[in-house]
């Protein structure tokens, strides 16, 4: 493939993953998707018809139609389906219903089939039974999940129970991975994500509590564990937020360190005023 990340052209409005795909956060996100559609479309052993499921616009399956694809893109927002068609030159654009629970394919008819961060679609037993019928044999699957299994989906769940808002984790990943499998698919490829500052629109890495070991560890460059290793090698504003007693602060080591930070361009907040606990 011709572009480690898909963006919109610049003669068609972008549409909101589109904008969200500019910040860091995005962008780490899409390249990893775009990986995996890479990877799958090798797979399959294409270019043959390959099927988007919630398209957004057909940012992906512009990458996909410059390799040679035949695309199918289905959307339930007739928007992003009309600048699909502006945008893609041979592709199918089909409106579908959330309600529906078919794919509008043909049996064996489709060597690929993209479901990037269609949750309320992917979650859904039909869809994976539905996948099974439409592949050719040989054909490749893949999506985004949102693990509920994960600290971050135990974190929404309870959010979204004390707020009363819907919720995006909806499934574990171990019970979706075995009902795949029940269905006949073969897993080639899987890969957790890092969802570290939670929100695909943020643009900076915070870090709250931020432990005096954690400081020392960044202060000195010490990439011995899986959060030194995403805020050293950054490429975005990092902040951290101190979490210590008063004479732990004041130290004369912890203000070393907290002055290195300073100087490697670290925003350190804090620490505020008030009762000590």
């Amino acid at each position: 493939m011709s572009s480690p990340v898909a963006s919109a052209p610049s003669n068609s409005p972008p549409t909101y993953w589109e904008g969200v795909n500019r910040a860091h956060w995005g962008m780490y996100l899409s390249d990893l998707e775009y990986n995996a559609i890479d990877l799958a479309a090798r797979l399959a052993k294409g270019p043959e018809n390959a099927l988007e499921v919630g398209c957004d616009g057909g940012r992906w399956a512009k990458v996909l139609e410059d390799q040679g694809w035949a695309m199918s893109c289905t959307d339930i927002d007739p928007r992003s389906l009309e600048i699909c068609r502006c945008r893609l030159k041979r592709v199918s654009c089909i409106e579908v219903e959330p309600s529906d629970t078919t794919l509008p394919c043909g049996d064996e008819s489709v060597s690929l089939i993209l479901c990037m961060e269609v949750f309320p679609v992917i979650y859904q037993n039909w869809f994976i039974e539905e996948s099974w019928r439409i592949l050719v044999p040989g054909g490749t699957l893949v999506g985004v999940f949102l693990n509920l299994g994960s600290w971050k989906g135990l974190l929404h769940r309870w959010r979204c129970t004390l707020l009363s808002r819907n919720q995006w984790y909806c499934r574990t990943y171990l019970s979706w991975r075995r009902q795949v499998k029940r269905t006949g698919f073969r897993f080639c490829s899987q890969r957790g994500l890092s969802w570290m500052p939670f929100s695909r629109e943020a643009d900076a890495i915070v870090i709250e509590p931020a432990s005096t070991d954690f400081l020392v560890k960044l202060a000195n460059g010490l990439c011995d564990d899986r959060l030194t290793r995403l805020c050293i090698p950054r490429d975005c504003p990092l902040l951290v937020a101190p979490a210590m007693n008063l004479q732990m602060w004041s130290a004369p080591p912890t203000q070393r360190n907290a002055t290195q930070l300073r100087a490697d361009c670290v925003v350190v907040l804090g620490p505020g005023r008030g009762s000590q606990g």
